[in-house]
């Protein structure tokens, strides 16, 4: 028998979390609309739901990470999430996000790459 004493890690993936908009301290003539880095962090990826409908996949993660409850968290819905999980590119946009007493964070992300 073998047994692996090993202890899992907490949140072994890293993430980040963006937004688009344009940066208005930019010259005018490179104002365009890109990606805004809100929060690049360490997380754990888990998929939670999939579906086929009429020819239509979808698939939806659940993304937990550490957060400062001094600080509060900065993620909204409507965010766009990127990360990986073991090979697993998971692309996607927030739906919902919830923090807890403990200093964790739960947010719901829709995958866009099915």
């Amino acid at each position: 028998m073998v047994i692996d004493n090993q202890p899992l890690d907490e949140y072994p993936f890293e993430g980040a979390f963006y937004e688009y908009g344009v940066d208005d301290s930019k010259p005018l003539d490179e104002q365009v609309e890109e990606e805004i880095l809100i929060l690049e962090t360490k997380c754990d990826i888990h998929s939670s739901s999939r579906s086929n409908a009429n020819g239509i996949i979808t698939a939806g993660f659940n993304v937990y990470f550490p957060f400062d409850k001094e600080k509060g968290i900065s993620i909204k819905r409507g965010m766009t999430f990127k990360g990986n999980a073991y090979g697993l590119v998971v692309n996607g946009r927030v739906l919902t996000a919830s923090p807890s007493q403990l200093g964790g964070c739960e947010c719901f992300v829709e995958d866009f790459d099915v």
